[in-house]
């Protein structure tokens, strides 16, 4: 009968520990300049017009008090590292909030926010809100002629507020030079819905190519510009 109670107990434990929440983790604006990792992830949550005032350096835009907030949350990578930062801090540590309970690996709500920031001496970069990053709105049969018609077809969704793809803005764009023969088709997610779901894209970048008319490659995140030409060759 202790047997049984110790396994019962231990039992109880295992599944009370899986089920546990991920936390959040505050830094100050010094941890975060010494700490942050070339892939981890910025995202400023303030209004546009308070970034158009300046933001940090590579940071991905999103405001919090939009309506598409929370869905455009769950496109972010879950395996990536996440800065959140906003004004002074309250809003960031909600955004954090909602991040590690949707799963994201590792969430840090930068304390003081901008105004910290400043008050440190940090530089701002120019805002980059339109940044010429001009994606399609593709309805399914475009997009299926498209893919009928050319031999290869390589598709990106992305969105505007995403910095990983703005990264890959002009790796796509030397490609798409390179290889004149091949369609290139870029899909904004928050005007695609439909498209996002019929692909099953869970975060973004994601990309896929195409093949005489199948699928022959997909993959998300930022990619090197020497794989994906072997791809397309």
């Amino acid at each position: 009968m202790k047997n049984i109670l110790i396994l019962l107990f231990a039992s109880i434990s295992i599944i009370s520990c899986s089920q546990k929440k991920q936390e959040t983790q505050n830094i100050s604006v010094l941890e975060f300049k010494n700490s942050k990792t070339e892939n981890a992830i910025i995202l400023d949550v303030r209004t546009e017009e308070e970034i158009s005032q300046g933001q940090i350096e590579g940071a991905s835009s999103l405001d919090f008090y939009s309506s598409s907030f929370e869905n455009s949350l769950s496109l972010i990578q879950k395996e990536k590292e996440v800065f959140v930062y906003c004004q002074s801090g309250g809003r960031s540590k909600k955004a954090a909030k909602l991040l590690a309970q949707m799963g994201q690996f590792k969430v840090y709500n930068v304390e003081g926010g901008i105004r910290a920031w400043k008050e440190n001496g940090f530089e701002l970069t120019p805002a980059d809100i339109n940044n010429g990053n001009t994606n399609l709105e593709v309805s399914q049969d475009s997009l299926n002629n498209i893919i009928a018609q050319n031999q290869t077809t390589f598709i990106s969704f992305q969105t505007k507020w995403c910095a990983p793809c703005r990264k890959m803005d002009p790796v796509i764009a030397k490609l798409k030079e390179a290889n004149p023969e091949v369609a290139f088709i870029k899909i904004d997610m928050d005007k695609n819905d439909a498209l996002a779901k019929r692909f099953q894209v869970k975060s973004i970048p994601t990309f896929f190519v195409y093949k005489n008319q199948k699928e022959s490659w997909s993959a998300t995140g930022v990619q090197e510009s020497e794989v994906l030409q072997k791809l397309l060759d």
